[in-house]
Order: C-alpha cells, then sequence, then structure tokens
C-alpha cells in the first residue's frame, strides 16, 4: 500500500531525534536507586550494550519505556521521550530524596541515522574503526546500534560535535529529517511509544515490553512489581499492542479517536472495540500507521475491516500483530 520510496529502510536518513532526551544519573548509589525503580535487573547491566527497562508506578502503569546503558563506574543513561519529561521528573523527586544521586535531564543533541552502509559511512564521519558491538563510547560520543528493522544509530553529541556533524552533512549535501522516520521505525519493531497523554497509563505487558526482555520477574522488589508478577502468573492481561496500516477519507484522525470492527459481513455491520491509540504515523499518500492497544481476543479473521467511527471511509488492516 505504501509507495517504495516511503518505505524503503535501505535510503540513507539522519534524522533529528528532539522528540527524545537523554536522561543521565550519577552518584555513589545511582545503580542501587534504578534497581529499586526499573523493571530491568542492574546487576545485567554493563557497558557492552543498551537494554530496554520500563519505569512503573507502584500500581505497575509505565511512567515510561526507555534504552537504558551504563557510561561509566555509577554513571548511567538512558533515553526517553521528550514531551514526559517533566511529568517524569516530577514524579520520580519523591524517590530519588534519600539517594546520594544526580539526576538530570541532558542538553546532549540525539541524531539517528539508517539506511545502506550506514556502519562505514557513520565510521568515516567520526573517524572510528567499524566495530560489530551495539553500544560503545567513542570520543565521549555515545552510539546505540539498532538491528531491526534495519541497521540503525542513536547517536548522543555534545553541541560542539553536533555542530560539525551537521556541517558535514550540509557539505556533502545529506538531508536532515526530523524525527518521523526514528517513530516510525520503532512503530515498525512494535516498541510502544508513551507520550505525555499516556503517562502512566498502562501495565508493561499490555504494550509488548516483554517482546524487549524489559521486564525482570526474578529480581527483588521494584516499583510495580507484585503487579507486573501477577499480570504474568494469572495470564491476565487482557490487552495487546498492534500496528494498523490503512487509508482515511475527509477526517484527520487523532489519539483520542475511536475504532470499530466489522462483524458481520452480510448486513455490513461494524462493532465499536475498545481501544487505546499511543501515536500515528502519517505517510504523504495518504497512509496511516497507528499504534493501538487493543484487546488481545480480537477476531483474527477481522484484521481487514477495521475504520474509525467518525470515518465511514476509512479502513485499516492489522499490519503487525
Amino acid at each position: 500500500m505504501l509507495k517504495h520510496n516511503q518505505l524503503n529502510n535501505n535510503v540513507l536518513r539522519f534524522m533529528q531525534l528532539d522528540e527524545w532526551k537523554l536522561i543521565t544519573i550519577k552518584g555513589p548509589d545511582s545503580k542501587n536507586f534504578l534497581q529499586n525503580q526499573l523493571t530491568i535487573d542492574m546487576n545485567k547491566i554493563n557497558n557492552h550494550n543498551f537494554y530496554y527497562a520500563s519505569h512503573c508506578t507502584a500500581q505497575g502503569k509505565m511512567l515510561t519505556n526507555m534504552q537504558i546503558f551504563q557510561c561509566d563506574l555509577n554513571y548511567y543513561g538512558y533515553i526517553i521521550r521528550t514531551n514526559i519529561v517533566q511529568s517524569y521528573f516530577n514524579f520520580i523527586k519523591k524517590y530519588t530524596k534519600i539517594y546520594n544521586i544526580n539526576i538530570q535531564c541532558s542538553d546532549k543533541k540525539i541524531l539517528g541515522c539508517s539506511g545502506f552502509n550506514i556502519d562505514q559511512i557513520i565510521s568515516i564521519i567520526f573517524k572510528y574503526y567499524k566495530t560489530n558491538k551495539l553500544f560503545f563510547i567513542y570520543k565521549k560520543n555515545i552510539f546505540l546500534k539498532f538491528l531491526t528493522p534495519v541497521n540503525r544509530y542513536l547517536i548522543i553529541l555534545n553541541s560542539n560535535t553536533y555542530d560539525k556533524v551537521i556541517k558535514y552533512l550540509n557539505q556533502a549535501h545529506i538531508p536532515l529529517y526530523n524525527s518521523d522516520f526514528w517513530t516510525k521505525f520503532n512503530m515498525e519493531i512494535g516498541y510502544p511509544i508513551i507520550d505525555n497523554y499516556n503517562f502512566g497509563k498502562f501495565i508493561p505487558q499490555q504494550v509488548n515490553m516483554n517482546n524487549f526482555y524489559a521486564i525482570d520477574l526474578n529480581k527483588g522488589c521494584y516499583l510495580g512489581q507484585e503487579i507486573l508478577n501477577r499480570y504474568f502468573l494469572k495470564k491476565i492481561n487482557t490487552h495487546k499492542l498492534y500496528l494498523l496500516e490503512g487509508k482515511i477519507n475527509k477526517i484527520k484522525p487523532q489519539i483520542h479517536s475511536l475504532l470499530e470492527i466489522k462483524t458481520d459481513y452480510l448486513l455490513n455491520k461494524y462493532t465499536f472495540i475498545s481501544s487505546k491509540i499511543l501515536t500515528l504515523y502519517n505517510f504523504k499518500n495518504n497512509i496511516w500507521w497507528i499504534q493501538v492497544l487493543l484487546r488481545n481476543n480480537i477476531n483474527i479473521h477481522n484484521i481487514n475491516n477495521i475504520r474509525f467511527i467518525e470515518d465511514k471511509q476509512s479502513n485499516f488492516i492489522i499490519k503487525n500483530f
């Protein structure tokens, strides 16, 4: 349904990831603080890789998901959405007071890049030898390499290095895109986009964070652990994250838009379905991707017949489930 040049993941792209922020935490209690807060076992984290994790309330509702990594001894960093930073800090400040830590939102710039031969291009720009590592720090620049849905990098830079990279891209006539394609990549692999309007609303298992090995059910106590364990042991998770693809007619969908599914083909009858939209992505040819939470008992035989209630001419299929 999508035009080749819009979905071709081999096209070289550099992306300015203003919609993402680096959170840093330093101090002798940093590991202990994170161990008591996050869903991942911090004892397994080292400086050879990055990891997925969630930070939840005591009720098991997810404040944010993240990619977390160790920069140095008692020094960690993680990536979250820009528009939840203030809400996130307001929530966790009551927990940080008893720890000897310094937690901040970094002013470093974040770039994303992907496409054909991206490993070689990155090594040329930053003048380092190519490596197979998925996480490394070179001249204080932080590199996270993702292998799905295509080879891509998230690079954290100080302002001076960022300006030099932008100058290089301009001289090489390499365009700089916004965050949209990075969001599209995350939607494609099923990574939930947690923004301010769904802050603290979902259990991690509901939005597939278990698929990213982001939940350790065997570590010691942490915020929300009892709820997450109960969801796992009693198998009471009733929802799942889906990626829809389709077209709209005239009404632009919104986060609060409601969906319905065809339940009777003879009478052409549609029925309301419980749904929570996390994010939407609009391609130029009126194709939309929608990351949405649906009940996991949805009839997969109807996956080609989902539409918005306010737009009867819209039509969506479940692309990933």
